[in-house]
Protein backbone atom coordinates (compact mmCIF):
# COMPACT_ATOMS: atom_id res chain seq x y z
CA UNK A 1 0.00 0.00 0.00
CA UNK A 2 1.18 3.64 -0.88
CA UNK A 3 0.43 6.66 0.32
CA UNK A 4 1.45 10.32 -0.95
CA UNK A 5 0.05 13.00 0.77
CA UNK A 6 1.31 17.06 -0.35
CA UNK A 7 0.80 18.42 2.99
CA UNK A 8 1.90 16.13 5.36
CA UNK A 9 1.78 5.71 6.55
CA UNK A 10 19.73 -13.76 12.99
CA UNK A 11 33.10 -26.07 16.92
CA UNK A 12 32.50 -27.87 19.08
CA UNK A 13 29.62 -29.66 21.69
CA UNK A 14 30.29 -28.20 24.53
CA UNK A 15 30.92 -24.70 23.48
CA UNK A 16 27.00 -25.02 22.23
CA UNK A 17 25.95 -26.64 25.77
CA UNK A 18 27.13 -23.71 27.70
CA UNK A 19 25.37 -21.66 24.87
CA UNK A 20 22.60 -22.85 25.21
CA UNK A 21 22.06 -23.28 28.93
CA UNK A 22 23.33 -19.64 29.00
CA UNK A 23 20.20 -18.77 26.67
CA UNK A 24 17.72 -20.51 28.62
CA UNK A 25 18.93 -19.27 32.33
CA UNK A 26 18.19 -15.70 30.59
CA UNK A 27 15.24 -16.45 29.53
CA UNK A 28 14.04 -17.44 32.79
CA UNK A 29 15.09 -14.49 34.26
CA UNK A 30 13.10 -12.26 32.52
CA UNK A 31 10.19 -14.69 32.58
CA UNK A 32 9.94 -15.86 29.20
CA UNK A 33 9.04 -19.26 28.26
CA UNK A 34 12.29 -20.40 24.91
CA UNK A 35 9.60 -22.09 22.48
CA UNK A 36 10.41 -25.92 22.27
CA UNK A 37 13.02 -25.89 18.69
CA UNK A 38 12.69 -28.25 15.67
CA UNK A 39 14.50 -31.73 14.87
CA UNK A 40 12.76 -32.96 18.23
CA UNK A 41 11.18 -36.50 17.51
CA UNK A 42 8.35 -35.36 19.52
CA UNK A 43 7.19 -32.58 17.03
CA UNK A 44 4.90 -33.69 14.31
CA UNK A 45 5.76 -32.83 10.79
CA UNK A 46 3.11 -31.65 8.48
CA UNK A 47 2.69 -31.41 4.86
CA UNK A 48 0.77 -28.62 3.36
CA UNK A 49 -1.34 -29.84 0.20
CA UNK A 50 -2.47 -27.48 -2.05
CA UNK A 51 -6.10 -28.31 -3.00
CA UNK A 52 -7.43 -25.14 -4.28
CA UNK A 53 -5.84 -21.42 -5.98
CA UNK A 54 -8.69 -18.51 -6.10
CA UNK A 55 -7.43 -16.65 -9.30
CA UNK A 56 -10.74 -15.15 -10.38
CA UNK A 57 -11.48 -12.05 -8.71
CA UNK A 58 -14.74 -10.36 -9.38
CA UNK A 59 -15.56 -8.49 -12.07
CA UNK A 60 -12.46 -9.68 -14.02
CA UNK A 61 -10.48 -7.74 -11.86
CA UNK A 62 -7.62 -8.62 -9.50
CA UNK A 63 -7.36 -7.97 -5.85
CA UNK A 64 -5.34 -4.73 -5.99
CA UNK A 65 -3.90 -4.36 -2.24
CA UNK A 66 -3.47 -7.94 -0.13
CA UNK A 67 -6.76 -9.46 1.16
CA UNK A 68 -7.77 -10.00 4.25
CA UNK A 69 -8.90 -14.24 4.61
CA UNK A 70 -11.53 -15.36 7.40
CA UNK A 71 -13.13 -18.74 7.34
CA UNK A 72 -16.83 -19.32 9.27
CA UNK A 73 -17.68 -23.18 10.67
CA UNK A 74 -18.80 -24.65 7.58
CA UNK A 75 -15.52 -23.17 5.47
CA UNK A 76 -16.68 -20.35 3.31
CA UNK A 77 -14.21 -18.38 2.59
CA UNK A 78 -14.67 -14.60 3.08
CA UNK A 79 -12.13 -11.95 1.35
CA UNK A 80 -11.98 -8.60 1.50
CA UNK A 81 -10.49 -6.55 -1.10
CA UNK A 82 -9.12 -3.80 0.62
CA UNK A 83 -8.85 -1.97 -3.08
CA UNK A 84 -12.66 -1.93 -3.99
CA UNK A 85 -14.24 -2.30 -0.51
CA UNK A 86 -15.99 -5.38 -1.41
CA UNK A 87 -16.08 -8.55 0.21
CA UNK A 88 -16.09 -11.84 -1.78
CA UNK A 89 -17.60 -15.11 -0.38
CA UNK A 90 -16.14 -18.82 -1.79
CA UNK A 91 -17.22 -22.51 -1.43
CA UNK A 92 -14.68 -23.94 0.89
CA UNK A 93 -13.96 -27.01 -1.35
CA UNK A 94 -13.05 -25.26 -5.07
CA UNK A 95 -12.82 -21.85 -3.94
CA UNK A 96 -16.28 -21.18 -6.23
CA UNK A 97 -17.60 -17.41 -6.18
CA UNK A 98 -20.71 -17.44 -4.41
CA UNK A 99 -21.39 -13.20 -3.88
CA UNK A 100 -19.93 -10.27 -3.20
CA UNK A 101 -21.28 -7.40 -0.96
CA UNK A 102 -20.08 -4.03 0.43
CA UNK A 103 -18.66 -1.45 -1.88
CA UNK A 104 -17.08 1.81 -1.78
CA UNK A 105 -19.82 4.18 0.09
CA UNK A 106 -20.37 6.04 4.14
CA UNK A 107 -24.17 4.13 4.01
CA UNK A 108 -25.57 0.87 5.97
CA UNK A 109 -23.44 -1.73 4.02
CA UNK A 110 -21.25 -0.16 2.59
CA UNK A 111 -17.06 0.87 3.39
CA UNK A 112 -14.76 3.67 3.38
CA UNK A 113 -11.40 1.58 4.24
CA UNK A 114 -12.00 -2.50 5.33
CA UNK A 115 -8.84 -2.84 7.46
CA UNK A 116 -9.81 -5.80 9.36
CA UNK A 117 -12.31 -8.52 9.29
CA UNK A 118 -12.59 -11.65 11.35
CA UNK A 119 -15.57 -14.36 12.09
CA UNK A 120 -17.39 -13.64 15.60
CA UNK A 121 -20.69 -15.94 17.01
CA UNK A 122 -22.95 -17.24 15.06
CA UNK A 123 -20.79 -16.68 11.95
CA UNK A 124 -21.30 -13.10 11.50
CA UNK A 125 -18.19 -10.97 10.45
CA UNK A 126 -17.00 -8.15 11.91
CA UNK A 127 -15.44 -5.74 9.69
CA UNK A 128 -13.42 -3.04 10.99
CA UNK A 129 -14.00 0.03 8.62
CA UNK A 130 -11.47 2.66 9.86
CA UNK A 131 -12.21 5.40 7.34
CA UNK A 132 -15.57 5.71 8.55
CA UNK A 133 -14.62 4.73 12.24
CA UNK A 134 -17.25 2.12 12.44
CA UNK A 135 -17.66 -1.64 12.56
CA UNK A 136 -19.99 -3.88 10.91
CA UNK A 137 -21.51 -7.03 11.95
CA UNK A 138 -22.99 -9.38 9.03
CA UNK A 139 -24.38 -12.28 9.40
CA UNK A 140 -22.55 -15.01 6.81
CA UNK A 141 -26.10 -15.94 5.22
CA UNK A 142 -27.65 -12.59 5.14
CA UNK A 143 -27.76 -9.66 2.07
CA UNK A 144 -27.61 -7.08 4.29
CA UNK A 145 -25.41 -6.23 8.13
CA UNK A 146 -27.30 -6.62 10.96
CA UNK A 147 -25.93 -3.38 12.50
CA UNK A 148 -23.34 -0.98 11.98
CA UNK A 149 -21.75 0.88 15.22
CA UNK A 150 -19.17 4.24 15.34
CA UNK A 151 -16.75 4.09 17.49
CA UNK A 152 -16.14 6.93 19.92
CA UNK A 153 -12.93 8.01 19.02
CA UNK A 154 -10.91 11.35 19.52
CA UNK A 155 -8.25 10.88 16.77
CA UNK A 156 -8.18 7.64 14.25
CA UNK A 157 -7.76 3.79 14.06
CA UNK A 158 -6.12 1.05 12.19
CA UNK A 159 -7.80 -1.67 12.78
CA UNK A 160 -10.87 -2.46 15.44
CA UNK A 161 -10.66 -5.99 16.80
CA UNK A 162 -13.75 -7.51 18.77
CA UNK A 163 -12.01 -9.65 22.08
CA UNK A 164 -15.18 -10.35 23.61
CA UNK A 165 -19.19 -9.72 23.15
CA UNK A 166 -18.45 -6.57 24.99
CA UNK A 167 -15.31 -5.51 24.64
CA UNK A 168 -13.60 -4.01 21.13
CA UNK A 169 -9.67 -3.50 20.52
CA UNK A 170 -8.67 -0.43 18.63
CA UNK A 171 -4.86 0.06 17.60
CA UNK A 172 -3.87 3.28 16.43
CA UNK A 173 -0.01 4.01 14.66
CA UNK A 174 0.35 7.44 16.16
CA UNK A 175 3.30 8.34 14.33
CA UNK A 176 1.91 8.15 10.68
CA UNK A 177 -1.26 10.19 11.14
CA UNK A 178 -1.31 13.59 9.11
CA UNK A 179 -0.97 15.97 11.99
CA UNK A 180 2.04 13.67 13.77
CA UNK A 181 3.92 13.75 10.42
CA UNK A 182 6.84 15.25 11.93
CA UNK A 183 6.96 12.76 15.28
CA UNK A 184 8.38 9.92 13.52
CA UNK A 185 10.81 9.57 16.37
CA UNK A 186 7.91 9.31 18.35
CA UNK A 187 6.07 5.88 17.13
CA UNK A 188 4.09 3.86 18.64
CA UNK A 189 1.14 2.08 18.68
CA UNK A 190 -1.92 3.18 21.23
CA UNK A 191 -4.19 0.34 21.98
CA UNK A 192 -7.92 1.32 23.58
CA UNK A 193 -10.90 -0.63 24.96
CA UNK A 194 -13.75 -0.13 23.89
CA UNK A 195 -17.76 -1.03 25.01
CA UNK A 196 -20.58 -3.00 22.49
CA UNK A 197 -21.42 0.26 22.04
CA UNK A 198 -18.43 1.62 20.46
CA UNK A 199 -18.14 3.69 23.93
CA UNK A 200 -14.33 4.58 25.15
CA UNK A 201 -14.07 2.43 28.32
CA UNK A 202 -9.86 3.28 28.29
CA UNK A 203 -7.48 4.78 26.20
CA UNK A 204 -3.74 4.51 25.91
CA UNK A 205 -4.39 0.76 27.83
CA UNK A 206 -0.95 -0.38 25.85
CA UNK A 207 1.69 0.91 24.02
CA UNK A 208 3.50 -1.24 21.07
CA UNK A 209 6.06 -0.53 18.46
CA UNK A 210 4.78 0.96 15.45
CA UNK A 211 5.00 -0.81 11.90
CA UNK A 212 8.13 -0.05 10.42
CA UNK A 213 7.29 2.31 6.71
CA UNK A 214 9.54 4.21 4.24
CA UNK A 215 8.54 7.40 4.83
CA UNK A 216 10.19 10.68 3.62
CA UNK A 217 9.67 14.44 2.94
CA UNK A 218 10.93 15.88 -0.02
CA UNK A 219 9.94 18.41 -2.86
CA UNK A 220 7.15 19.26 -0.15
CA UNK A 221 5.83 16.21 0.02
CA UNK A 222 5.37 13.76 2.77
CA UNK A 223 5.65 10.62 1.64
CA UNK A 224 4.57 7.11 3.14
CA UNK A 225 5.12 3.57 1.89
CA UNK A 226 5.35 -0.33 2.63
CA UNK A 227 8.28 -1.39 3.86
CA UNK A 228 9.25 -4.56 1.92
CA UNK A 229 11.95 -5.12 4.93
CA UNK A 230 9.60 -3.92 7.89
CA UNK A 231 8.81 -5.08 11.14
CA UNK A 232 4.94 -5.18 12.11
CA UNK A 233 2.50 -6.13 14.49
CA UNK A 234 0.22 -8.96 14.12
CA UNK A 235 -2.79 -9.76 16.07
CA UNK A 236 -4.87 -12.44 17.08
CA UNK A 237 -8.16 -13.18 19.22
CA UNK A 238 -9.19 -17.01 20.51
CA UNK A 239 -11.32 -17.87 23.39
CA UNK A 240 -11.16 -13.92 24.94
CA UNK A 241 -7.48 -13.92 25.00
CA UNK A 242 -5.97 -11.69 23.00
CA UNK A 243 -2.73 -12.03 20.99
CA UNK A 244 0.26 -9.83 19.75
CA UNK A 245 3.60 -10.55 17.54
CA UNK A 246 6.06 -8.06 16.60
CA UNK A 247 7.87 -9.47 13.36
CA UNK A 248 11.31 -7.91 14.21
CA UNK A 249 11.17 -10.66 17.39
CA UNK A 250 9.69 -14.06 17.34
CA UNK A 251 7.91 -13.47 20.72
CA UNK A 252 4.07 -13.73 21.48
CA UNK A 253 2.20 -12.07 23.92
CA UNK A 254 -1.01 -13.22 25.22
CA UNK A 255 -3.80 -10.77 27.11
CA UNK A 256 -6.88 -11.39 29.09
CA UNK A 257 -9.84 -9.55 28.10
CA UNK A 258 -8.84 -6.43 29.96
CA UNK A 259 -5.84 -6.17 27.78
CA UNK A 260 -3.40 -7.45 31.15
CA UNK A 261 -0.50 -9.70 29.89
CA UNK A 262 -0.88 -13.30 30.89
CA UNK A 263 1.84 -14.98 29.29
CA UNK A 264 4.50 -14.91 27.14
CA UNK A 265 7.00 -17.09 24.91
CA UNK A 266 10.06 -17.11 22.62
CA UNK A 267 11.48 -18.54 19.24
CA UNK A 268 14.86 -18.84 18.76
CA UNK A 269 15.58 -18.60 15.19
CA UNK A 270 18.19 -16.17 13.40
CA UNK A 271 16.64 -13.96 10.81
CA UNK A 272 17.90 -14.24 7.19
CA UNK A 273 20.10 -11.53 6.04
CA UNK A 274 19.46 -8.68 3.81
CA UNK A 275 21.45 -9.42 0.45
CA UNK A 276 21.94 -6.54 -2.22
CA UNK A 277 19.96 -8.45 -4.63
CA UNK A 278 16.79 -8.46 -2.01
CA UNK A 279 17.43 -4.75 -2.17
CA UNK A 280 17.35 -4.24 -6.18
CA UNK A 281 14.20 -6.80 -6.18
CA UNK A 282 12.46 -4.56 -3.91
CA UNK A 283 13.31 -1.28 -5.85
CA UNK A 284 12.31 -2.81 -8.82
CA UNK A 285 9.23 -4.14 -7.68
CA UNK A 286 8.26 -0.16 -7.25
CA UNK A 287 5.10 0.16 -9.76
CA UNK A 288 4.99 3.95 -8.57
CA UNK A 289 6.29 6.33 -11.53
CA UNK A 290 7.18 9.85 -11.65
CA UNK A 291 7.93 12.03 -8.51
CA UNK A 292 6.37 9.70 -5.99
CA UNK A 293 8.51 6.66 -7.43
CA UNK A 294 11.60 8.55 -7.30
CA UNK A 295 11.04 9.54 -3.61
CA UNK A 296 10.31 6.04 -2.85
CA UNK A 297 13.32 4.55 -4.56
CA UNK A 298 15.29 6.97 -2.84
CA UNK A 299 14.21 6.60 0.34
CA UNK A 300 13.80 2.70 0.79
CA UNK A 301 17.51 2.57 0.10
CA UNK A 302 18.18 4.73 2.80
CA UNK A 303 16.54 2.40 5.31
CA UNK A 304 17.35 -1.23 4.54
CA UNK A 305 18.28 -3.35 7.67
CA UNK A 306 20.76 -5.88 7.99
CA UNK A 307 18.03 -8.87 8.26
CA UNK A 308 15.02 -9.54 7.02
CA UNK A 309 12.25 -9.60 9.79
CA UNK A 310 12.42 -13.30 11.35
CA UNK A 311 8.67 -13.80 11.42
CA UNK A 312 6.19 -14.01 8.10
CA UNK A 313 2.81 -13.88 10.68
CA UNK A 314 1.20 -15.21 13.50
CA UNK A 315 -2.18 -16.75 13.86
CA UNK A 316 -4.32 -18.95 16.07
CA UNK A 317 -6.45 -21.93 14.55
CA UNK A 318 -10.14 -22.94 15.60
CA UNK A 319 -8.73 -25.02 18.74
CA UNK A 320 -6.70 -22.06 20.20
CA UNK A 321 -3.12 -23.05 19.06
CA UNK A 322 -0.79 -20.47 18.02
CA UNK A 323 1.03 -20.34 14.49
CA UNK A 324 3.94 -18.83 13.82
CA UNK A 325 5.35 -18.39 10.17
CA UNK A 326 9.32 -18.09 11.00
CA UNK A 327 11.38 -16.43 7.90
CA UNK A 328 14.15 -18.03 5.59
CA UNK A 329 15.95 -16.60 2.70
CA UNK A 330 13.28 -15.55 -0.38
CA UNK A 331 14.94 -19.03 -2.34
CA UNK A 332 13.66 -21.26 0.43
CA UNK A 333 10.40 -22.05 1.91
CA UNK A 334 9.23 -21.01 5.42
CA UNK A 335 8.83 -22.63 8.65
CA UNK A 336 5.48 -22.79 9.89
CA UNK A 337 5.32 -24.12 13.61
CA UNK A 338 2.28 -24.98 16.10
CA UNK A 339 2.57 -24.02 19.67
CA UNK A 340 0.43 -24.42 22.97
CA UNK A 341 0.02 -21.30 25.40
CA UNK A 342 3.27 -22.62 27.29
CA UNK A 343 5.58 -22.37 24.06
CA UNK A 344 5.61 -25.78 23.20
CA UNK A 345 6.00 -26.72 19.73
CA UNK A 346 3.19 -29.51 18.63
CA UNK A 347 3.74 -29.48 14.95
CA UNK A 348 5.79 -27.92 12.25
CA UNK A 349 5.64 -27.75 8.20
CA UNK A 350 6.85 -25.61 5.33
CA UNK A 351 5.32 -23.50 3.03
CA UNK A 352 6.38 -21.69 -0.34
CA UNK A 353 8.49 -18.46 0.79
CA UNK A 354 5.32 -16.39 -0.81
CA UNK A 355 2.52 -17.77 1.28
CA UNK A 356 1.36 -16.33 4.01
CA UNK A 357 -0.99 -18.51 6.39
CA UNK A 358 -4.48 -16.51 7.79
CA UNK A 359 -6.59 -19.29 9.05
CA UNK A 360 -6.87 -22.94 10.12
CA UNK A 361 -9.74 -24.71 10.28
CA UNK A 362 -9.98 -29.06 10.87
CA UNK A 363 -7.81 -30.45 8.62
CA UNK A 364 -7.80 -27.14 6.21
CA UNK A 365 -5.22 -24.25 5.88
CA UNK A 366 -5.87 -20.76 3.92
CA UNK A 367 -3.60 -18.83 3.13
CA UNK A 368 -2.64 -15.76 0.73
CA UNK A 369 -0.21 -15.62 -1.74
CA UNK A 370 1.59 -13.22 -3.94
CA UNK A 371 1.48 -14.29 -7.82
CA UNK A 372 3.36 -12.65 -10.49
CA UNK A 373 1.89 -14.56 -13.02
CA UNK A 374 -1.62 -13.31 -11.64
CA UNK A 375 -0.80 -10.10 -11.24
CA UNK A 376 -1.56 -9.67 -7.92
CA UNK A 377 -2.54 -11.47 -4.51
CA UNK A 378 -4.47 -14.99 -4.98
CA UNK A 379 -6.15 -16.70 -2.14
CA UNK A 380 -4.82 -20.41 -1.24
CA UNK A 381 -6.50 -23.38 0.41
CA UNK A 382 -4.33 -26.90 1.79
CA UNK A 383 -5.19 -29.47 3.58
CA UNK A 384 -3.16 -30.74 6.22
CA UNK A 385 -1.62 -34.45 6.29
CA UNK A 386 0.65 -35.78 9.43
Amino acid sequence: MLLAFPFFGKANIIRKMVYKNILLFIFILIGVIPCSQAQNPSISQIDFEEVSRVVDAPLGSVWNLLPHVAVDSSNSIYVADASNEIIVQMEQHDGTFVREFGGEGQGPGKFGDISSMQVVGGDTLFISDDSNRRITYWPAEDESPDRVTRLEYTGSFDAAIRLTPNRIITTDQMAYRADDAERDDDRQVVVALHGSDGAMEQDSVQTWETDEVVLSRERGIVFVGDHPFGRENKYAVHAERFYRLWTGEPRVTIYDAALQQVGQFALAHDAPPVTSDDVDRAVDAIQEGGVIGDIYRSALREVIPDTWPPVVSMFVDDQGYIWVGLRTPPDEPNRWVQCNENGDIIAEGMLPNQVTLEAIRGNRAYGIAEDPEYGGPITVVYTIRD
